[in-house]
């Protein structure tokens, strides 16, 4: 994020493996942008995705797309006529990206605000999106961090809450490659919970990484790592 007469712009910086500067450059429109995520794509470039105000109806999605020196190959915005934020992005086996985040819009989530996925061919252009909530409560969802698996479906993992005590549980959910829906879990605690990060160990196991107050009263939270499986 980086602020320009009042207004942000999703920011990019490159070094060196000495952390020594490269470049920066300074990306998107007439209102603010943010940015969350950025790849290295096979190509040579990068991919960055946060949300902006800029452009289409109200917050979007964000990606833009850069060759290795920094320099816009494309930037477009996804979503409805509410608001969007993509958290994070991979690139995905046959090609094209796949961007994770969450949707308050009509005709996209349920009515709240749901976990959101996109995918994108190497242009941006949407091949599908789904979102995934509650049907049955008036709960929100977020997604915080996804990844591909062996047979090209994914696990994607955020949080939902609950308005009993104005807490969060972790979440995950299990897609096919076609991003339907397989099967989801709640991790349900007494606390405030949320899991913001998922990797496969080299032996095929899953973490993810969360943040947690055991309480849900106080501000005070703590990481929390967490191993599963892939069922």
């Amino acid at each position: 994020q980086h602020e320009i007469n009042g207004q942000t712009d999703l920011w990019a910086i490159k070094t060196n493996e000495r952390g020594l500067h490269e470049w920066d450059r300074s990306f998107g429109g007439g209102e603010d942008e943010d940015g969350y995520d950025v790849i290295a794509t096979s190509d040579g470039g990068f991919l960055f995705v946060g949300f902006s105000w800029s452009y289409g109806n109200g917050q979007q999605v964000y990606a833009v797309k850069t060759d290795f020196h920094g320099n816009t190959l494309w930037e477009k915005t996804y979503g409805g006529g509410m608001w969007e934020v993509g958290e994070a992005v991979i690139e995905v086996k046959g090609g094209g990206f796949v961007i994770a985040g969450y949707s308050n819009s009509p005709g996209i989530s349920s009515g709240n605000t749901d976990m959101y996925l996109l995918k994108i061919d190497k242009e941006g252009n949407v091949i599908w999106q789904q979102a995934y909530g509650n049907q049955v409560f008036p709960n929100h969802e977020w997604a915080y961090d996804l990844l591909q698996l062996s047979d090209e479906g994914f696990l994607l993992v955020g949080a939902r809450d609950r308005y009993n005590n104005e807490a969060r549980n972790i979440i995950i959910i299990s897609l096919d490659v076609n991003g339907t829906l397989l099967w989801e879990k709640e991790i349900k605690t007494n606390g405030d919970e949320v899991a913001l990060s998922i990797s496969k160990s080299s032996d095929g196991e899953f973490f993810i990484c969360a943040t947690v107050n055991s309480t849900a009263e106080s501000n005070r939270y703590q990481p929390r790592v967490i191993k599963i499986d892939s069922e």
